[in-house]
C-alpha cells in the first residue's frame, strides 16, 4: 500500500472510531432513568447462536444505536459460513475492536502477556440485513434463544444455590469468607431480605419470608455485589446498587423468572454525573462478565459467554 492510500486508510479508519464514540457518548447521554435503563438491559438477556451477548457491553450498544431490531450479529464473513449472504447496499454496523499486541515475544506466551494499544472499526452485519443463501448451504436465521431453568422447586432450588454457593467461596476466604441462608434473626436488619457484609466477608440470605424465587433472586444479587464489590473495586453506594441489581435482573430474565418487580432508582442520580459516560461503560462492562460468570456456572455452555474480542 503506498503513503496516500494508507494515510486515506487510516484517516478513514479514525475517522470511523471518532463516530463510534460520539454515538456512544450520545447513547449514554439518553439514560435519565431506570426504565431506560432497564429496556437496554432486557438486550443481554437474549441467547442463541451470534447473538449480542457475545459483545462486549460497548459493542452491543453500538450495535442497538446503529440497529435496535438486531437479534444477532455477524461479519460478512461469518454470515457465508453460517449459509447466509449480506444483502447488497446494506449498511454495516461498526464496533470497536481491540488491538492487541503482545508484550512477550516468546512462543510459550499466554494472554497476560499482551496489552490492548488501541482500537479499529470492525464492519459487522445483523441477521436481520442478511438473506440464506441460494441452495443446499443456505440456513434460517439464528433464533434469539430464550434459556429458561426451574429453580422453584425443592431439589433445582438446592442445587441453584450451591452453584451460587461455589461462585462466591471461589473468590477467596479474603473476598467471601461465607454463604449461608437462614431464617432471620435478632439484630437483623427488618428491611433486608440478605446482604454481603465487607467487613466479616459473609453473605447471608434470610429464608422462609418470600418465595424460593425471590430468595434465589436475592442470592444471586449478593453474589453479585461480592464479585464485582467483594475484592479491591469499591464504588459508591448508588453503582453498586445499579450494577448489582443489574446483574440479577439479567440472570433472572434469562431464566425465565419474573422480573417485572425490578427497578432501577439510582439511574438518575448516576446518569447526572459529570463523568457518566466512563461510568456506564466501565458498569456495563463488569455487568456482563458477572452475568457470564453465574450463567456459566448454572447453565454451563448454553449461556453464550461473552467474547472479549471487542471492547
Amino acid at each position: 500500500m503506498n503513503t496516500a492510500k494508507m494515510n486515506d486508510w487510516t484517516q478513514n479508519r479514525d475517522e470511523k472510531i471518532d463516530a463510534a464514540r460520539t454515538m456512544l457518548a450520545d447513547a449514554v447521554g439518553a439514560i435519565q432513568s431506570g426504565d431506560e435503563w432497564r429496556d437496554m438491559l432486557a438486550t443481554l438477556a437474549r441467547g442463541g447462536r451470534l447473538s449480542l451477548r457475545r459483545l462486549s457491553f460497548r459493542n452491543q450498544m453500538l450495535v442497538m444505536i446503529q440497529r435496535p431490531d438486531a437479534s444477532c450479529v455477524a461479519t460478512y464473513g461469518a454470515w457465508q459460513k453460517a449459509g447466509r449472504q449480506v444483502r447488497k447496499g446494506e449498511r454495516a454496523l461498526t464496533i470497536l475492536a481491540p488491538v492487541i499486541v503482545s508484550k512477550n515475544t516468546a512462543e510459550n506466551a499466554d494472554e497476560r502477556d499482551s496489552v490492548c494499544v488501541g482500537f479499529r472499526p470492525m464492519a459487522t452485519f445483523a441477521g436481520e440485513q442478511t438473506d440464506a443463501l441460494a441452495g443446499r448451504h443456505g440456513r434460517p436465521l439464528p433464533e434469539s434463544v430464550r434459556i429458561t431453568k426451574d429453580v422453584t422447586g425443592e431439589e433445582a432450588f438446592e442445587n441453584s444455590v450451591d452453584q451460587l454457593r461455589e461462585i462466591a467461596l471461589g473468590l477467596g476466604h479474603d473476598v467471601v469468607s461465607a454463604f449461608e441462608l437462614r431464617a432471620r434473626q435478632p439484630g437483623d436488619c427488618v428491611r433486608a431480605h440478605g446482604w454481603f457484609d465487607r467487613t466479616t466477608k459473609a453473605i447471608v440470605v434470610v429464608t422462609g419470608e418470600t418465595s424460593r424465587a425471590q430468595t434465589f433472586k436475592t442470592a444471586v444479587h449478593e453474589v453479585a455485589h461480592a464479585l464485582l464489590n467483594g475484592g479491591d473495586e469499591h464504588h459508591a453506594r448508588p453503582e453498586m446498587e445499579v450494577e448489582a441489581e443489574s446483574v440479577a435482573f439479567v440472570v433472572s430474565s434469562v431464566l425465565g423468572l419474573d422480573t417485572g418487580a425490578y427497578s432501577f432508582p439510582y439511574v438518575a442520580v448516576w446518569a447526572g454525573e459529570e463523568n457518566a459516560q466512563a461510568m456506564v461503560l466501565r458498569s456495563g462492562q463488569r455487568i456482563v462478565e458477572a452475568v457470564n460468570a453465574i450463567l456459566d456456572a448454572l447453565i454451563g455452555d448454553e449461556s453464550q459467554p461473552v467474547e472479549h474480542e471487542a471492547a
